[in-house]
C-alpha cells in the first residue's frame, strides 16, 4: 500500500504514535469515554504499524480482518449505546461508535486492492477522503484543547491519507 522507506510514511507513523500516546496519557478521561479511547489507540497504533517496514509485510487480508473486527466491535458498541439507558452522553456515545465504525470500514475498503492496488468504486473512496478531511477541519476549528483533539485529528488525517494513497494505487 505504501513505500515504508519514504519520509512521509515515517512522519505519518510518528503522527499516529503521538496520537495514540496522547490518548494513553489521558486514559479514561477521553470524551465521550473509555471505548472511544480504546478505538483511537487501536486504530492509531495499527495505522502507525502499516506505515512501517514490518507492517508493510503483513498481508492485506490480515489487516482487513483486524479492521473488520474493529468495525464489528464498533457496531456492537453502537447497538449497546443506542439501546441502553439514556444518559447525558448517550448521543455522544452513539456518534463516537458510528464514527469509529466508519473509520474501521474505511480502512477495510482501502485494503480491498491489497498492497499496491486501488480499491474498487473510487468515487466512494474519494467521498470518504473528503469526509475525513472535513471532520479534521471541524475538529481543528471547534476544539479548545489541542491535546483533547489530537488523537481524533490525527486519526482523521491518517485515515484520509491511507485512503488517498490506496486510491492512487
Amino acid at each position: 500500500m505504501h513505500d515504508p522507506l519514504l519520509l512521509p510514511a515515517w512522519a505519518a507513523a510518528l503522527g499516529c504514535l503521538l496520537g495514540a500516546a496522547a490518548t494513553a496519557v489521558r486514559g479514561r478521561t477521553v470524551y465521550p469515554g473509555p471505548a472511544s479511547a480504546l478505538f483511537h489507540v487501536a486504530m492509531l497504533l495499527s495505522m502507525a504499524g502499516m506505515w512501517t517496514l514490518p507492517g508493510a509485510h503483513i498481508s492485506a487480508p490480515v489487516w482487513r480482518g483486524f479492521f473488520g473486527a474493529l468495525a464489528a466491535a464498533a457496531a456492537l458498541w453502537l447497538l449497546l449505546a443506542a439501546t441502553g439507558p439514556r444518559t447525558a452522553t448517550t448521543g455522544d456515545e452513539i456518534s463516537a461508535a458510528a464514527y469509529h465504525g466508519i473509520a474501521a470500514l474505511a480502512m477495510v475498503y482501502a485494503l480491498l486492492g491489497g498492497h499496491g492496488g486501488a480499491p474498487p468504486w473510487p468515487v466512494a473512496g474519494w467521498i470518504l477522503v473528503a469526509l475525513f478531511l472535513l471532520d479534521a477541519a471541524v475538529v481543528a476549528g471547534v476544539t479548545r484543547y489541542a491535546l483533547a483533539a489530537l488523537p481524533h485529528l490525527v486519526m482523521d488525517l491518517a485515515t484520509a491519507l491511507m485512503l488517498g494513497s490506496a486510491l492512487r494505487g
